[in-house]
């Protein structure tokens, strides 16, 4: 051990600054200043061991006034204001982040560019602002397939899987790959037409899709219709292919859960919190109600086509799942795993503001042992519901 190494002073700052230590933090800090000092380049040096001093919060900030900067010192250069976007659109400012990107789309036609922007906005739920960067950069480069099928994602959401659909057949058959196999499955199953999603999902799974999402997409149809095996084997080719998706094992470990193999459930649980100790008990808990959101938001476009309220959707969509529709569909959530499951929409939505403030750890273990011992009624919730879907269907035939 090297007790006076900066990189173990840091992480012992870091500690220190947890317990709440201010005398024996400051001690610390003036150590990493000083040791800065005595080297060549003192400048940078010392830079970086303050920068590292900070909390989560003060270095998010002071990384965005760097990346205003850069936009200030040499506005052409277009690079640090898609950054800042993404940036802005992470933190959840989304005014200000959609601001950013209308400046930028009418600042470039380069189709590459236009693409960025539009995936990046596809992947915050900015559908509208995504589908006209994305029919731009579709228009200017007609030959990459890939802008098409977030085109037609983006199309999904905002007209319906029809109008997507069309779109997304306009690729050329020597581009149809995985991804465009996986795509279709799940713009065939909203549509009812689950024979051909079939079809559609059994190409995609020879053609060894590569975009992560649409794994994810095709796991959740298969686990819709109770193919919980085949989505583990989906789940674990993926896996292969586009490996160290902290969604994609995320899932895999909810399938693992349903297959009631949960001495793999929990080796996998392991790996993903040794894999990424910052994203251990609130990202599990952010990540585990955003799979179940996933799935209440198709159920509500299957059934009843629409969310009401596009301010209050999450928690509007989470109280819809209560209710039976009569001759339509039967309740997916009984009362207690609605209470437990609009807890963790509540952390989530604190969880996704956390770069303004800390988290409160005696509150993040609370939730998870709230959803530790009632995680057993949502799921038998879920099952219930699959199954009373399955004797609708049959009795209508």
């Amino acid at each position: 051990m090297a007790p006076g190494a900066p990189s173990v002073l840091t992480v012992y700052l870091r500690a220190v600054e947890k317990l709440g230590d201010k005398q024996e933090a400051a001690v610390v800090q003036s150590q990493l200043k000083q040791f800065g000092k005595s080297r060549q380049g003192s400048q940078p040096r010392a830079g970086l061991i303050d920068y590292l001093s900070l909390s989560p919060a003060e270095q998010r900030a002071r990384y965005l006034a760097n990346l205003r900067k850069s936009i200030a010192t040499d506005p052409a250069d277009i690079r640090w204001r898609i950054r800042l976007g993404k940036e802005l659109l992470a933190d959840g400012k989304t005014a200000e982040a959609l601001e950013v990107f209308r400046d930028l789309k009418s600042a470039t036609s380069n189709p590459d560019i236009l693409g960025d922007c539009g995936a990046a906005l596809l992947q915050f739920d900015q559908y509208e602002l995504a589908r006209r960067f994305l029919e731009s950069a579709v228009a200017a480069a007609p030959s990459l397939s890939s802008f098409r099928l977030d085109l037609a994602t983006a199309i999904f959401h905002l007209q319906g899987a029809e109008v997507a659909l069309r779109e997304l057949d306009k690729t050329p058959e020597a581009d149809r790959k995985g991804d465009y196999y996986l795509l279709r499955a799940q713009l065939l199953d909203s549509l009812g037409r689950i024979p051909e999603a079939v079809d559609a999902l059994n190409h995609g799974m020879q053609a060894a899709p590569t975009k992560a999402g649409l794994y994810f997409q095709a796991a959740s149809f298969l686990l819709k219709h109770r193919q919980n095996r085949e989505a583990l084997a989906l789940l674990e080719q993926a896996n292969s292919i586009v490996p160290d998706v902290r969604e994609l094992l995320l899932a895999q470990w909810v399938t693992l859960v349903l297959l009631q193999h949960d001495i793999d459930a929990r080796k996998l649980l392991s790996r993903i919190q040794a894999r990424w100790p910052e994203w251990d008990h609130p990202y599990l808990l952010n990540g585990i109600y955003s799979c179940f959101e996933d799935q209440f938001l198709k159920t509500a476009k299957v059934f009843e086509n629409r969310v009401e309220n596009p301010a209050s959707w999450h928690r509007e969509l989470l109280e819809r799942m209560q209710i039976e529709v009569e001759g339509v569909r039967p309740r997916v959530l009984h009362r207690p795993a609605f209470r437990l499951l609009n807890e963790l929409r509540g952390f989530r939505h604190v969880f996704r503001s956390s770069y303004s403030f800390e988290l409160d750890e005696e509150r993040v273990r609370l939730v998870l042992r709230r959803w530790e011992k009632g995680k057993v009624a949502v799921f038998k919730d879920i099952h219930s519901f699959i199954d009373k879907l399955a004797a609708m269907a049959a009795s209508s035939t």
